[in-house]
């Protein structure tokens, strides 16, 4: 029997068990006992092996657990010379019918076994067909027989694997409600980002405002005054809503570009020496001759520098890059938090069911948390900045060539290493992952046993037993350039959302800049990239050289 075949036994007699949360490491010793045991037997009186499925393989605790399969088998090949003289193994064509039969029997092989070990222990076989039992005190399954006859006892699951519960399930909320604020302030700026909030009628409120701020006593003839200026000095141009804007082709109207500085600076004197004279005409009657020259410069120089910044004559602007870097903080920290709560590390998102920190999940969780942070909150500003019909980001083909470039490479990765991890080992290769005791191979896959065994050096290491302790070049090409692509999207990103003009047409903006704009090389680079990646991955490595 081939440890693979030994294996698959294994696996389909204890792919059930579930491990006593108070004693976790028993079901791990048991299973080598019982490995042990189909050694010995050649694995006759098993049931035929099983494997698990893809389907089955994309479960990290049946992942795990064929990992364990494998391991515990690879040992149990070949026990070192001072284990061999301890190995006993119960087989027994017919089960004892209590527990006290084991205990009675063990002493007859190992006078210091005590009553509570793992076993094994050894019965006449009696001849007929091999029945292998090992006595253990594992909860749900033992005291009593391996393989196990009845229904398996649930483990405990992933949610209870949190250590913190509460503290993480409020982070998370107020993640949420951070993103939801967020969203809203996109709202609001897109509200103040329309052509209507800058209407030209809502010029001479404005001044309103600004003359009565400059002394009490124009407080009732304020209105009047600003309408009057308004009026006199033309500050509403006729035949466009703002200075700004150019004259549209399609009005009758002949188009021209929008006013420049000097005809700014006109309008502007023009408005200046209008509330001269309109102060003059209209301010109490009782003032004397310097304190009315003196209100009249104020209320002037208040005019003139109040329509050179109103939105009528300069172009206001809106940001969306603080909304969004909140947006990609607030994923960032549920990833963490979540990651956190189920692998005690808050890149537990990027480690994968190996233990190792995924290259190819890393690359997916960057690219979802920008393209979702980036729709999450120009959605919201362009509904708020919409004065018809609603218009939502509308993405090309290279903003979905990029996501499916990127959720496409972690399954197909997947089914690679899982196609590898059913193919025997080299021999050499094999040998050399025997003395280290913090790692195991399932086929030609490297596991690492220890769940907080990861290293950042994951990301660049080979993840085979023969090139497990080499730099995989196609790894490392994979991450550079996707390290380099993200730092492209965001300053593109950044470029566009962090100084938005109000008052432009947001169907159009919504269509051609609510997104990043990527070319072909973009594209290209990406692709190859990814495709160079799955490509040396699908390729078999040659085994190391012997003694390494």
């Amino acid at each position: 029997m081939s440890n693979d075949d030994a294996a698959k036994v294994l696996f389909a007699e204890t792919r059930n068990w579930r491990e006593d949360p108070s004693e976790p490491e028993q079901v791990r010793i048991a299973r080598r006992v019982l490995a042990r045991a189909i050694r010995a037997s050649d694995g006759k009186g098993f049931a035929p092996g099983d494997e698990p499925t893809v389907a089955e393989l994309g479960n990290p605790t049946t992942f795990a657990i064929w990992q364990d399969c494998f391991s515990a088998t690879a040992e149990a090949w070949a026990p070192a010379e001072s284990e061999k003289a301890d190995l006993g193994y119960v087989v027994s064509q017919l089960p004892p019918q209590d527990n006290a039969a084991y205990l009675k029997a063990a002493p007859k092989l190992n006078g210091a076994t005590p009553a509570s070990a793992h076993g094994p222990f050894r019965f006449a076989t009696g001849g007929g067909a091999y029945s292998v039992y090992v006595f253990d005190g594992v909860e749900g399954v033992g005291p009593g027989l391996f393989p196990p006859r009845s229904a398996p006892v649930a483990g405990p699951g992933g949610s209870s694997r949190f250590r913190h519960a509460w503290p993480a399930a409020l982070a998370i909320l107020f993640c949420v409600a951070l993103l939801s604020g967020v969203a809203y302030d996109a709202y609001c700026r897109g509200v103040s980002a329309t052509a209507t909030a800058i209407r030209p009628s809502g010029l001479a409120q404005r001044l309103t405002r600004v003359i009565a701020d400059v002394d009490p006593r124009l407080s009732d003839e304020a209105r009047r005054i600003a309408e009057d200026v308004v009026s006199e000095a033309k500050l509403v141009p006729v035949d466009q809503a703002a200075w700004w804007q150019s004259v549209k082709a399609n009005t009758g109207i002949p188009a021209r570009t929008a006013a420049t500085a000097a005809e700014i600076d006109t309008k502007a004197a023009a408005a200046k020496a209008s509330t001269v004279s309109r102060v003059e005409a209209l301010a109490p009657r009782n003032l004397g001759a310097g304190v009315l020259d003196d209100m009249k410069k104020r209320a002037g120089d208040a005019v003139d520098h109040a329509f050179r910044n109103d939105p009528i004559a300069i172009r206001p602007v809106v940001s969306l890059g603080g909304p969004w870097l909140f947006a990609v903080g607030s994923l960032v920290v549920i990833a963490g938090v979540v990651g956190m709560g189920f692998w005690g590390s808050v890149l537990g998102a990027l480690i994968d069911s190996r233990n190792r920190l995924s290259l190819s999940r890393l690359q997916l969780m960057a690219w979802t948390i920008l393209v979702l942070s980036l729709f999450g909150i120009t959605s919201p500003f362009l509904i708020g900045a919409s004065e018809g019909a609603v218009s939502l980001p509308q993405y090309p083909w290279e903003i979905w060539a990029l996501l499916g470039i990127s959720i496409g490479t972690p399954p197909l990765s997947g089914l690679i290493l899982v196609s590898k991890s059913g193919q025997a080992p080299q021999p050499n290769a094999e040998r050399s992952i025997r003395d280290d005791p913090d790692a195991t191979n399932v086929g030609r896959v490297e596991v690492n046993l220890d769940p907080n065994g990861w290293s950042f050096l994951d990301f660049f290491r080979g993840e085979e037993v023969s090139n497990r302790d080499e730099i995989d070049i196609s790894r490392f090409q994979y991450f550079v350039i996707t390290i380099i692509l993200l730092m492209v999207f965001i300053g593109l990103i950044g470029t566009e959302l962090w100084s938005l003009q109000a008052g432009q047409d947001w169907a159009i903006w919504a269509k051609t800049k609510s997104y990043p704009t990527l070319n072909e090389t973009f594209i290209g680079l990406l692709a190859l990239s990814h495709g160079g990646y799955l490509g040396m991955k699908l390729l078999a490595k040659p085994d190391v050289k012997p003694g390494a």
